[in-house]
């Protein structure tokens, strides 16, 4: 709930409390604490520390002990090795996941999979599968009640829709996803799911209602969406001659490179 709300100061005290007490009691992973956090950290600016933590479990957790967060684990890893340019790493990761949860019948895990799946998908620019996927994870994680896994979804069916120039429909995606996290006070994906609404906007020409939006977003997403939205602000920047949001873009781009984002 801390995460959901943009309380990740605080959730990370607690979590690294709860590994802690992991550690003293022989589980060297730090456990369920562990996948949490670095869940928790990997759409911020500590995306590096994020995937060390989960480097650092499926290393040191025995591989039978915790089936279902073994396999969560391994999909949050193929993710991250998706997004940094090796995807031939990232799909045994994936398959293994998901083969585990669908065989322990651990929907909400698989549902979270399948769209961390589906954005890899769409990397490789294989969009109708990406689609697809998204899509059926979204029913599933209605179906098991699973809104953050929904609105995950509903984010990667936008980012696809852009990609196939669906500018209306990928609008409409988002809109009703944002509705979502504020009746359920998520502000974490509310900012996530804005930065692709303005992708949306400046691919449909509105770009006076980007522009709103553009400032804000720079200073307050993570690493991994705030690097989507630099180029947009880079070319708005141009474009009206603004040094001060030219500089903002770039301080983003930077901090994705830090991270170790293409």
């Amino acid at each position: 709930a801390l995460v959901r709300s943009n309380g990740l100061d605080v959730a990370r005290v607690r979590l690294r409390s709860a590994i802690e007490l992991h550690q003293r009691t022989g589980r060297d992973s730090g456990g369920s604490a562990a996948v949490t956090l670095a869940a928790g950290l990997a759409n911020t600016d500590q995306v590096s520390e994020s995937f060390a933590l989960i480097e650092h479990f499926l290393a040191t957790e025995p591989p039978d002990l915790d089936l279902v967060l073994r396999a969560r684990a391994l999909a949050m890893l193929g993710h991250w090795r998706s997004l940094v340019g090796e995807p031939a790493e990232a799909e045994p990761l994936f398959a293994e996941a998901m083969q585990t949860l669908e065989l322990q019948q651990a929907m909400p895990e698989l549902a979270e999979a399948m769209v961390r799946r589906s954005v890899h998908l769409q990397i490789l620019e294989r969009h109708e599968e990406h689609i697809a996927l998204a899509r059926h994870a979204a029913r599933i994680a209605e179906e098991y009640d699973v809104p953050g896994v929904a609105l995950r979804a509903s984010f990667a069916l936008g980012a696809s829709l852009l990609a196939r120039e669906r500018f209306a429909e990928a609008l409409e995606e988002h809109d009703r996803a944002i509705a979502q996290t504020r009746e359920r006070g998520d502000r974490m994906w509310e900012q996530a799911l804005i930065a692709g609404r303005v992708q949306c906007l400046m691919f449909l020409g509105r770009w006076n209602e980007a522009a709103e939006l553009i400032p804000g977003l720079l200073v307050d997403l993570g690493a991994v969406f705030a690097a989507w939205v630099s180029p947009w602000a880079a070319q708005l920047a141009l474009a009206r001659g603004d040094d001060e949001l030219m500089e903002q873009a770039r301080e983003a781009a930077h901090r994705a490179f830090e991270n170790g984002l293409p």
